[in-house]
């Protein structure tokens, strides 16, 4: 049976989120309402295969399909603790504005929004499991306002170290949104987390 862990910041999130966490805790498979992150994270769950956690050599970028592959990112958690990523789609690098395969989240993102990416990072390599946030995206030039939605799973070595993270991420402006949650208008602060287990 899956369970959801939910940190809240407000009332009314508070109550929304206690019924999807009620929700959640009945069903086989956590409340991924976004389909891309979604399938990524049924993929992931699958690989598994009795498992914590599934290794970078489960991920196999032709089995997870060709819809999602431009929303996925592939980082390393290398030896000295800094996030390098391996690979980015190029949905994710439509937004960016810039490839970023080979470089140090730390050299990319500029706080406080790398400080709260950092801080994900983070609880998934220690805590070991999925993480489901969403967001505002720091806006860059004359880019619009846009909400993200990401998905985060850890993946292990051959020693069950975190080695690696592979992630969703979807972005949609906030004029197209047919919604209007309570989101704070400062990027590191996030709406709600679902930590993710099976």
């Amino acid at each position: 049976m899956s369970t959801i862990g939910i940190k809240k910041n407000d009332q009314a999130t508070r109550r929304g989120l206690d019924r999807l966490g009620a929700a959640a805790s009945r069903s086989p498979q956590p409340d991924i309402v976004h389909p891309l992150l979604r399938r990524l994270f049924l993929y992931w769950s699958g690989k598994r295969a009795g498992r914590d956690l599934p290794s970078r050599q489960d991920i196999d970028p032709i089995e997870i399909g060709p819809e999602v592959l431009p929303h996925i990112m592939l980082t390393d958690v290398l030896d000295s603790g800094r996030l390098r990523y391996r690979l980015a789609g190029t949905a994710v690098e439509a937004v960016t504005g810039h490839s970023l395969s080979g470089h140090h989240l730390d050299e990319l993102l500029r706080p406080p929004y790398r400080d709260y990416v950092l801080s994900l990072y983070d609880e998934i390599i220690k805590g070991r499991h999925a993480l489901y946030t969403e967001s505002l995206y720091p806006l860059h030039g004359t880019q619009p306002e846009r909400l993200t939605k990401r998905l985060m799973m850890p993946l292990v070595s051959e020693d069950d170290e975190v080695v690696m993270v592979l992630s969703g991420q979807t972005f949609k402006t906030i004029t197209d949104l047919s919604y209007s949650p309570p989101l704070s208008p400062i990027p590191s602060v996030y709406r709600e987390t679902l930590r993710l287990a099976l």
